[in-house]
């Protein structure tokens, strides 16, 4: 399935092919047949500022990384900077968005929480098959963190809901997301200090892919995005997903 932005054949010069994953809420998914998502609603504004018409693709992860890889497309979205990648790709300066792990707790049983030894004692949910931090994982084998593990992100939601965990440790977006499709944001916050360092998720364009005027438009990307920090766009688009429930 492909979205253009201003797509017309004779701008075919003017045009960049981007791909990302679909199926993942709240940054890029399609819902009634229309992309949406925080990644993608701040990728169309870019092209918008920069003047290019962007037409965007779904895949599964492996063929977004292959994809750019191999030049078959112009870029791909979100990427975290690894030394592998950069043989492959080149980064823009300013993320999309901030991959960022917290602790959720049912509002006012709020805890003091500014390292792992806090949650000593304490039964945590989380996704089954979810790496965090070196700390963490060591506690939890020596049975100093109780963990209560589910597949299903709003399974463990509820089981805060009921009493039976005392805390969630889960993606903060996607928790938000959740939480406010739950009808839930009134009673579930986030305890300020993440479980580990936020990690950042870029828009990158392949080094193997032809793009005119390469450097200048990485230049005129950076510019941009930057703009789109400053001016409150990007945590616009955020809050937009992540606050209150929109209209359908």
């Amino acid at each position: 399935m492909l979205t253009s932005i201003w797509l017309t054949p004779a701008h075919a010069k003017n045009t960049l092919t981007l791909v990302t994953l679909d199926k993942f809420e709240p940054y890029s998914w399609q819902e009634g047949g229309v992309k949406q998502g925080i990644d993608i609603d701040i990728v169309r504004e870019l092209c918008e500022r920069i003047h290019k018409k962007c037409v965007i693709q779904y895949l599964p992860w492996k063929r977004v990384v292959s994809e750019v890889k191999h030049g078959k497309s112009d870029g791909a979205f979100s990427f975290f900077i690894t030394e592998e990648r950069k043989h492959f790709v080149d980064y823009t300066q300013f993320p999309l968005h901030a991959s960022t792990y917290k602790v959720f707790v049912k509002k006012g049983s709020e805890f003091s929480f500014r390292s792992v030894q806090d949650l000593f004692g304490k039964v945590i949910a989380k996704n089954a098959g979810f790496k965090t931090d070196a700390a963490f994982d060591l506690a939890v084998k020596e049975g100093k963190i109780i963990i209560d593990e589910s597949a299903v992100l709003e399974t463990n939601i509820n089981k805060l809901l009921k009493n039976r965990v005392d805390g969630v440790l889960a993606n903060y977006h996607e928790t938000r997301r959740a939480l406010v499709k739950m009808n839930q944001l009134d009673h579930v916050v986030d305890l300020p200090k993440p479980i580990n360092e936020p990690r950042n998720a870029y828009l990158v364009l392949s080094q193997k892919a032809v793009i005119p005027s390469r450097e200048k438009l990485i230049s005129e990307i950076n510019l941009h995005l930057k703009k789109m920090h400053e001016d409150g766009t990007i945590d616009a688009i955020h809050q937009k997903y992540l606050s209150k429930k929109r209209s359908q």
